[in-house]
């Protein structure tokens, strides 16, 4: 069953890419095999992710990918038959070595980072269920959690992804990984191999700097000086000493952004994205001129696949691609250039997704931008500093002294002299030697990467995320210094063909300007490798198969992708069971009221309160239709609750295992109609928390972290002051759209008391405290202070 498995991801992946070879040989002038074959793959999987988003909107389901498919063989045919290609070129003796050589190393370390991965992270699982849902016909893709919202989340994976498992049965975490070696292989050889140099095995090899520094090193520029006399400190070998040195992670806050290639393997959708940016060079640097109406369209084509994986990539890098067709592809055409840069916009915009949603800000969506934000004043002000953590992220930074540094400093441009000192060059380079280059492709790539880092700064400071998860903008720092550390490099290598030695004193400059820039790779390179390794014994590669539960089976079975169904399958209230339910169906799991505006779930204040009570009120609320339970959970039950549930007027089961383990309950009006409310949710405290107050809320672990969310969202939806730790706060890790409050760590006096279990009132104040409400868990209890 495995090697089925196998066979079929590879024939899936093969005709994608047979198509993509058929369409860029008849649109690209470079026809060098290493460059083609690596376009090929991505531009395939583009196309496809293209065609089943339109196709979607008509087609639903399966159907729906199967169709998707049968037009981009038909299309790639059609044109086979239509237009003859160029030939292909093939690397010729120390070329081809060096090629051969470079796949292999390259396909090896990749391998190596894809299967150890993190393909059970939170992001990862956000692909997969959107997956499920796509696959059952959900599209637009709504959000499990809050179904009545749009799902605002990149749908470009979601859609490779489940066509992946819809053609393999595999299990996700494999197809995933597999993705993501593709996206990061084929991204090593088109950054490796788009500038041309003389065959010299030197100048050769000196290209693998690029792909080094896009997708190693993540356009990492540090310096470093000796700061005194004495030897490194290599304890534990040189492997180690270069693993703890500094790398672009030790320079910004990097959630939610990529600072090292293990962070970059945990945003699948990034690695998509970039990978179709980076097919996307050849296509516009090395247009076929005689094909200009064709390659127009599938630039069009591959610029929405890329705003459909990741629209950060996209905003950034589109206006550099524009700029570049205008002098390749279109010859300074301006009617025919601005004709396509509308064309392209308007696809784009509206053929779905985020930036449309976005764009258009639609009720269904909670993707909320501003735009070029000051720092927001009052209480939220801790947590919405937009302006000033910004300012502070993008600067240069002395990296604080560390034993193991010794006996070097090492300093980091930061963003703003990076992206500044490329632009000069660029501008010096083109002004001074724009006119003698007969081939202009080196300042095409140059000015490619140094305007989209330019723009990823820009949009860093001006394109922000609302609320607190605005840090999540740092996806464009991210990019700055990844696009035009790219640039740097760049220069860098055609700076180096260019030192030649006349005299003595120019042999001497050369050598040290050499040096200098050697030591400066070094740096910046070698320990972002070294992070790297260790790596964990999982292979990802090895598990290609999960047999599913007889339970999701049946469900998947006899239940529409629409119906609303929550399980409770644990003692303890967990997320794992929505989450593997929504994974491994594919169906609404509604766990959030329709305020605020969520995109993830943890255990949330409705779900925790229905764990513990299964009130009707709230599961009315909820428009839950079924329920799911096991023996474990059905035991903690309160007695007549677990009568109620098996009450025939109130639930009728539509499905039990064989052991009467696990049973699936449709819930009947009448339970909403008779059944009991208890007391002690949180859906009991919003309803009698008084409008105005001062709350004092207790860090975990005296409340534990599972009801200290829930307690700490409730009172932020109010309009209090709020005073707790920031020592540590374990807020939910998505984007809910609630303006957090902050007016202090401590006060003289409090008009409310949110404390654990064990916690004495008295401990924290000298006046006198009653109980006001306390969870039905007897978790958490809030005491009023007279």
């Amino acid at each position: 069953m495995e090697v089925l498995i196998y066979l079929k991801i590879i024939s899936f992946v093969l005709i994608l890419s047979v198509c993509g070879l058929i369409i860029v040989r008849r649109i690209c002038d470079d026809v060098r095999i290493q460059i083609l074959l690596p376009t090929a793959v991505i531009a395939g999987i583009a196309l496809y992710i293209f065609l089943l988003n339109f196709i979607a909107f008509i087609i639903k389901g399966p159907l729906g990918f199967y169709v998707a498919f049968a037009i981009e063989i038909l299309l790639t045919y059609f044109l086979k038959l239509k237009i003859k290609p160029k030939e292909i070129l093939f690397p010729q003796k120390k070329e081809k070595a060096i090629w051969t050589i470079s796949l292999l190393v390259w396909l090896i370390f990749l391998f190596s980072i894809s299967a150890t991965g993190s393909a059970t992270s939170a992001d990862w699982m956000h692909n997969s269920y959107f997956a499920s849902l796509l696959l059952r016909g959900d599209f637009p893709i709504h959000n499990p959690f809050q179904p009545d919202r749009l799902s605002s989340y990149h749908i470009g994976v979601p859609i490779i992804l489940g066509a992946l498992r819809l053609f393999t049965n595999g299990v996700d975490t494999f197809l995933g990984s597999t993705l993501a070696l593709i996206s990061l292989f084929t991204m090593s050889q088109i950054f490796q191999w788009f500038l041309k140099v003389k065959n010299s095995t030197f100048n050769l090899i000196l290209l693998v700097f690029i792909p080094l520094t896009a997708i190693v090193s993540l356009g990492n520029i540090m310096i470093v000086w000796p700061d005194q006399f004495s030897f490194p400190q290599i304890n534990n070998g040189i492997i180690s000493w270069f693993h703890n040195l500094p790398t672009l992670a030790s320079t910004y806050n990097a959630y939610g952004a990529p600072a090292t290639l293990d962070s970059l393997t945990l945003f699948l959708h990034r690695m998509l994205a970039l990978s179709i940016f980076a097919a996307l060079i050849p296509i516009i640097v090395f247009p076929n001129k005689l094909r200009i109406f064709l390659s127009s369209f599938i630039v069009v084509v591959l610029l929405a696949a890329l705003a459909l994986a990741d629209e950060s990539v996209f905003v950034v890098t589109a206006p550099a691609i524009f700029l570049i067709l205008f002098f390749t592809l279109f010859k300074k055409n301006i009617r025919i250039w601005i004709l396509f840069c509308l064309i392209t916009l308007g696809v784009t915009i509206f053929q779905g997704g985020l930036l449309n949603e976005v764009i258009f800000k639609s009720d269904a969506t909670i993707a909320k931008t501003l735009i070029f934000p000051n720092d927001t004043k009052g209480a939220s002000a801790q947590f919405e500093k937009y302006r000033s953590y910004r300012l502070k992220a993008q600067s240069s930074k002395m990296i604080p002294d560390k034993p193991e540094y010794s006996p070097f400093r090492w300093f980091h441009f930061g963003a703003i002299w990076q992206v500044s000192a490329l632009l000069v060059i660029c501008f010096t380079s083109t002004l001074i030697f724009g006119k003698k280059f007969a081939d202009k492709t080196p300042l095409h790539l140059m000015w490619l990467f140094c305007l989209s880092g330019i723009a990823s700064l820009i949009a860093f400071h001006g394109i922000v995320p609302e609320g607190w998860t605005h840090i999540n903008g740092n996806r464009f720092l991210s990019l700055s210094y990844q696009l035009s550390g790219i640039g740097i490099i760049i220069l860098i290598i055609l700076g180096w063909r260019s030192l030649k030695g006349g005299n003595s004193l120019s042999r001497y400059l050369s050598i040290i300007i050499k040096f200098l820039i050697v030591w400066v790779v070094i740096s910046s390179t070698l320990p972002a490798i070294a992070v790297l390794f260790p790596r964990g014994k999982q292979n990802w590669f090895k598990e290609v198969i999960n047999s599913p539960k007889p339970e999701y089976v049946w469900i998947k079975d006899n239940l529409k992708v629409d119906t609303r169904i929550l399980p409770f399958m644990e003692t303890f209230p967990t997320a794992g069971p929505i989450l593997g339910m929504v994974t491994h169906v594919g169906i609404f799991t509604p766990v959030w009221y329709d305020k605020p505006e969520v995109q993830g779930f943890d255990v949330s204040p409705p779900y925790l309160d229905l764990f513990f009570t299964q009130n009707p009120e709230i599961l009315e609320t909820l428009k839950v239709e079924y329920i799911m339970t096991n023996k474990l959970y059905r035991a903690i039950l309160p007695t007549k609750r677990l009568d109620d549930l098996l009450n025939i007027k109130y639930f009728k089961t539509v499905y039990s295992d064989k052991e009467g383990d696990v049973i699936i309950s449709k819930i009947l009006p009448e339970y909403f109609l008779k059944a009991e409310n208890y007391k002690g949710t949180f859906y009991e405290l919003s309803k009698i928390l008084p409008l105005k107050g001062t709350f004092f809320i207790e860090q975990p672990p005296e409340i534990l972290e599972t009801f200290w969310r829930p307690s700490f969202l409730t009172l932020q939806m109010k309009d209090y002051k709020m005073y707790y730790s920031l020592e540590f706060i374990p807020i939910y890790n998505f984007i809910i759209n609630v303006h957090l409050k902050f007016n202090g760590e401590s006060n003289d006096e409090y008009d409310y008391l949110v404390l654990g279990p064990k916690t004495d009132p008295q401990s924290k104040v000298q006046n006198k405290t009653e109980l006001f409400w306390s969870q039905i868990g007897g978790y958490v209890n809030i005491w009023k202070v007279n």
